[in-house]
């Protein structure tokens, strides 16, 4: 069994290059009428873009306001946009968000610009710039988006998979399929519970379940206020929740987290301070409204505390 600071030295490291993230950008519609940009592929390369990795976002948007709206914020906030294309037929996508107890509720409509991203519309991408690839299981519901993923994934780019089970929009062959040939996954606490049934009784067990089946690196399950586990080949590793003092509501908490643990895969940080600091930045998540900071200063506030 490896000891942490084997860990440490295992991952110290990193990986040098840009992130590709792919996958659904669309606006959050709450309850009283607040519009934001959202949707974890979005979530993830604006946190990554902050803290200054400079990832290539794939997706698509419609010809639409919506569509003019996130490439209008993306530009101000000076974020390469030549990976989103823009369809003119479907619209912009939608997710309609509660609140319940505490805990968000997504509605999430058919038929959006991002199950169209075409392969045949990215731009060039020079593999030796790269370092990972990041995509969710939502944008895979049709063939479009699958068949352009899998043109990424046949790349040979490592893959991190952030499992996001939306009802009614995931199959379990789909996302086992997707779990085939990643490096790292991250899943929330009652998605592994959908995929791993049965006799197998304990969290860690059941991630271990999953990692071993798929062959992967890392499996990190997040379960909100009561902290986080990750599970390699030769260790497991729990973090402790951070308290949030002025809760808000836990829109994009677990976006944050996987931004986070991605940044310390590509800056070499071990899997215990990785897990420690996403928690933290996602506990600053669920202070705001929404899954994006207004104020950007956030993201220098954290490098200071990391002395990045």
């Amino acid at each position: 069994m490896a000891s942490a600071n084997d860990e440490q030295r295992n991952s110290s490291r990193g990986i040098a290059g840009r992130p590709v993230v792919f996958g659904e950008i669309v606006f959050d519609e709450f309850d009283d009428d607040i519009h934001q940009p959202g949707g974890a592929p979005l979530n993830v390369a604006w946190h990554l873009h902050g803290f200054g990795l400079n990832p290539l976002l794939l997706s698509r948007v419609g010809s639409d306001e919506l569509g003019g709206l996130l490439l209008e914020r993306l530009t101000a906030a000076d974020f390469d946009t030549r990976g989103i294309q823009v369809d003119p037929v479907r619209a912009t996508g939608r997710v309609l968000v509660a609140n319940d107890e505490n805990e968000p509720r997504f509605t999430i409509p058919g038929n959006q610009a991002y199950d169209y991203i075409e392969k045949a519309e990215f731009p060039n991408l020079a593999r030796d710039e790269l370092s990972f690839l990041y995509h969710g299981s939502l944008a895979t519901r049709k063939a479009t988006s699958e068949a352009a993923l899998r043109s990424l994934r046949d790349s040979g780019l490592p893959t991190f998979v952030d499992v996001n089970l939306r009802a009614p929009w995931w199959t379990r062959a789909a996302v086992e399929s997707l779990l085939g040939g990643a490096r790292w996954a991250k899943l929330n606490g009652t998605e592994l519970a959908e995929l791993v049934n049965g006799p197998i009784r304990t969290q860690l067990q059941r991630a271990e379940a999953v990692r071993s089946q798929f062959g992967l690196e890392l499996v990190v399950v997040t379960y909100g206020d009561q902290g986080s586990l990750a599970v390699t080949k030769q260790l497991s590793i729990t973090a402790q929740p951070e308290r949030v003092p002025a809760f808000v509501d836990s829109v994009g908490a677990g976006d944050a987290f996987s931004a986070v643990l991605m940044f310390g895969i590509a800056r070499g940080w071990s899997l215990q301070l990785a897990l420690h600091r996403a928690t933290s930045f996602a506990a600053a998540i669920c202070g705001i409204r929404g899954a994006l900071p207004e104020d950007n200063s956030i993201y220098q506030r954290f490098l200071k505390q990391w002395r990045e």
